[in-house]
């Protein structure tokens, strides 16, 4: 190769070297308005939860990816990046992007914490980690609400209710939009406690059939006579036994009053429970001529049933004077309605 074919050889490997170089990224100066940015794409990410709008999550990648695209010098800035990326991620259903963002946090902020606890099963563990980030965070709201919807899953209303409520008062509004009613659920429950597979039935606004039957099985001794723990065959022994008044042809059918009352109460007579026999010796003899109660007659299967229930203040009369049989009955009346037969 002559010297100058040599020269000209270098001279186009420079150049191509040249074309190959990564353009440096642009420095960013971070400022209150960024950091306000911020804080608005996480109230959009709760608007995201309440209205499933995919537009809000494309918007919020885009925002955070052109920040973390830039060279931005202020740590606590990235770190808020990266925690809202890993919680769109979540969002998402990318477990994977969610472990990367945790692993590029470099302190622990909220998100450290939050984002451990989205890649935990255990419910034990998660609620280990959001005590350990309240400890390190004092006050952190963002902390305190999942530390409550933890415990509300876990089963323990009244720490559930006692971490929502603090926390609710010092977020947005937003956020009691979204978690307002599961916290004044919380307060209804903070007198029961509650297993994680119960929490199913027990929030249902209208009962199921099949939450009627795991309900008081969870709850009370009623259906050990039985002996059986497959729920179609304790339904045939049941129905045979006079317990239910009729078997829907799905489980997913709702239950009216009048079904619980009839089923509790004929489980109670089963039962030999002497509230029942008690009722029955001191039953006036007028109630079996005329009903106290409107739209409840004698002649209905579920008379004495509901009269018992009444008595008991375990079942209310709505307006006073009437009783809606087929009304329906959510988990947390039927809960309640147990726990007053249990203690009997």
């Amino acid at each position: 190769m002559t010297s100058a074919k040599k020269s000209f050889f270098i001279f186009l490997l420079i150049l191509l070297s040249c074309g190959k170089t990564t353009k440096p990224k642009e420095i960013y100066s971070v400022t209150k308005d960024d950091f306000s940015s911020l804080e608005k794409i996480q109230e959009n990410l709760i608007e995201y939860r309440i209205t499933s709008d995919r537009k809000i999550l494309i918007s919020a990648k885009e925002k955070v990816n052109f920040y973390l695209s830039k060279e931005i010098m202020n740590s606590e800035f990235t770190d808020y990046c990266w925690g809202i990326k890993g919680e769109i991620a979540f969002l998402e259903g990318n477990t994977n992007e969610v472990s990367i963002a945790l692993d590029r946090l470099k302190a622990k902020n909220k998100y450290f914490f939050l984002l451990k606890c989205r890649l935990e099963k255990s419910l034990e563990r998660k609620i280990a980690i959001l005590i350990e980030g309240e400890k390190f965070l004092s006050d952190n709201p963002e902390i305190k609400l999942e530390l409550g919807l933890t415990y509300f899953e876990h089963g323990d209303f009244k720490k559930a209710y006692i971490y929502m409520e603090e926390a609710l008062k010092n977020l947005p509004y937003i956020y009691n939009r979204l978690y307002g009613e599961k916290r004044d659920t919380a307060l209804k429950l903070k007198s029961f406690s509650s297993s994680p597979e119960e929490l199913k039935w027990l929030l249902q606004k209208k009962l199921t059939f099949e939450g009627m039957l795991n309900l008081t099985i969870k709850n009370t001794d009623l259906l050990k006579y039985l002996n059986t723990s497959n729920i179609n065959e304790a339904i045939d022994r049941l129905y045979k036994d006079k317990c239910l008044l009729y078997i829907p042809e799905k489980l997913d059918k709702e239950v009216e009053k009048k079904h619980v009352a009839y089923f509790l109460f004929s489980l109670m007579a089963k039962n030999n429970s002497k509230n029942i026999a008690n009722f029955y010796r001191k039953f006036p003899e007028k109630y079996r001529i005329s009903s106290p109660i409107k739209n409840l007659f004698v002649n209905d299967p579920w008379y004495e049933a509901v009269l018992f229930f009444v008595e008991r203040e375990i079942l209310e009369i709505s307006d006073g004077t009437n009783f809606y049989p087929d009304e329906t009955i959510s988990g947390i009346e039927l809960k309640a309605m147990l726990k007053e037969i249990k203690g009997m």
